[in-house]
């Protein structure tokens, strides 16, 4: 069953497989096939065919820029105080870290407004927030209007998220980020 999943999705479009059954048969091929510490060449190709799918699905807009999520998070439980998730492949949810290990930044004065596109198959689970500093409490974002908003000023390393599904099937939730630096010059 597994080598036909993976013979079909090797085979098919990319674009007629969908992200959870990309996922399926990630996490099949994985249980099967891969020591449970390491990751493959499979699974990792998997992996990017699957953010290559979210930044289609879903961009964050600002000075007239669309900019793909920096990271997505495949997650199957939410905490609904701090949004702290826990990840579907069993790694440890580092979004108050993530400014040290992605190099993107978009920069922002305090009058910029952002904006995040969603694909009309998906829904937000979860509202633009923000994490600052190095504990989990979130900051919603000031709503402008519809998925449009701005920044505080003065924040810099601003981890930006987002928690999105599929309408059709919101088995899986996707935690999406983008990283964000005030720039305070004129």
């Amino acid at each position: 069953m597994i080598l036909a999943s993976l013979f079909l999705f090797l085979t098919a479009p990319i674009s007629s497989v969908g992200i959870n059954d990309l996922l399926k048969i990630k996490w099949k091929y994985h249980k099967l096939c891969v020591d449970p510490c390491l990751d493959d060449s499979i699974t990792t190709g998997i992996e990017k065919v699957i953010k290559n799918k979210i930044d289609g699905i879903v961009n964050l807009r600002v000075h007239e820029k669309n900019y793909p999520p920096e990271e997505v998070y495949v997650v199957t439980h939410i905490n609904p105080s701090s949004y702290r998730c826990v990840l579907e492949n069993g790694y440890a949810d580092d979004s108050l870290h993530l400014s040290e290990f992605l190099v993107g930044s978009i920069s922002y004065k305090e009058s910029d407004f952002f904006e995040i596109n969603l694909n009309d198959n998906f829904r937000f689970a979860v509202e633009p927030r923000i994490y600052f500093g190095n504990n989990w409490e979130t900051f919603k974002v000031k709503n402008q209007g519809k998925n449009n908003f701005n920044l505080p000023a003065g924040l810099s390393n601003v981890v930006l998220f987002s928690i999105i599904e599929e309408k059709s099937n919101p088995t899986r939730k996707f935690k999406v980020f983008w990283l964000a630096n005030y720039d305070g010059t004129t």
